[in-house]
């Protein structure tokens, strides 16, 4: 009899130890998998800034094409920002995005206009233009390819922060300026429903022939909630993990069966 309450007490024991063991070891995985970094997919973000980006023609560095200048007189942050020419008729600085859409998506930079023709960020998808803020005559304004939302006063000379977040399940776009909203639209592309978001533009228009200076700087462009995936080799640390772990619970049992024998 004492022999059995001795196994059965120590049976208890080791019972209690593959829980506490069990729990530590999952304590243990579950904290190496929240400490990872985390893969960004879908994001760009620039302070054009050296390195990689060196003062003078933008085209054909960091992805992007076009036109624009790198320069060091007027920036917002760091060292550079870019310069597009408005005494040229147009003038861009673009890069290609090729990603995904949806469900959420945010794209903004800073921005800088002296003078009165267009100006402003614009976005495209593959099935043709989806979006741009525009700056025109001291207002300012959110705009899809057929409809525009009430202009707003923007003043001019200073940096101001333009802003677009999409939301391809509600099929909608909203602008803001300084973190303030300039309206919602539908998102309606040129070309019907798109399935990626091809490029970005910074630019500046005027068929006139008159001079504007315009400024961008500190470019982000972030597709949030595809932003957090693990990748290959860390989804195979925490496979590794949980081998170990019940690898560990099966030696613990194993031995308990032993002992308490």
């Amino acid at each position: 009899m004492d022999d059995q309450r001795s196994r059965r007490a120590n049976a208890d024991e080791h019972e209690g130890m593959v829980g506490r063991r069990t729990r530590s070891l999952l304590a243990l995985v579950f904290a190496f998998a929240a400490s990872m970094p985390v893969a960004a997919v879908g994001t760009y973000e620039t302070g054009f800034e050296d390195p990689p980006i060196v003062a003078g023609p933008l085209a054909g560095q960091d992805g992007w094409f076009f036109g624009g200048t790198v320069q060091t007189s007027v920036v917002e942050s760091g060292d550079q920002a870019v310069y597009v020419d408005g005494s040229t008729g147009f003038d861009a600085a673009a890069r290609a995005l090729d990603t995904p859409v949806g469900p959420l998506i945010s794209v903004e930079v800073s921005f800088q206009v002296t003078g009165t023709t267009q100006t402003g960020i614009s976005l495209f998808v593959d099935t043709g233009f989806l979006a741009q803020i525009v700056s025109l005559n001291s207002l300012v304004f959110l705009g899809n390819s057929n409809s525009n939302t009430p202009p707003q006063p923007l003043s001019q000379g200073t940096w101001h922060r333009l802003r677009i977040e999409f939301d391809f399940d509600a099929q909608e776009m909203e602008g803001f300026v300084d973190g303030s909203s300039l309206g919602v639209l539908a998102m309606n592309p040129a070309g019907g429903p798109a399935a990626e978001i091809t490029d970005l533009s910074l630019y500046t228009f005027d068929a006139g022939g008159a001079t504007q200076d315009v400024y961008f700087d500190d470019l982000s462009f972030v597709a949030p909630t595809a932003a957090e995936i693990p990748t290959v080799s860390e989804w195979g640390l925490i496979v590794l993990a949980l081998l170990l772990l019940t690898a560990g619970t099966i030696i613990v049992r194993r031995e308990m069966t032993l002992r308490a024998a």
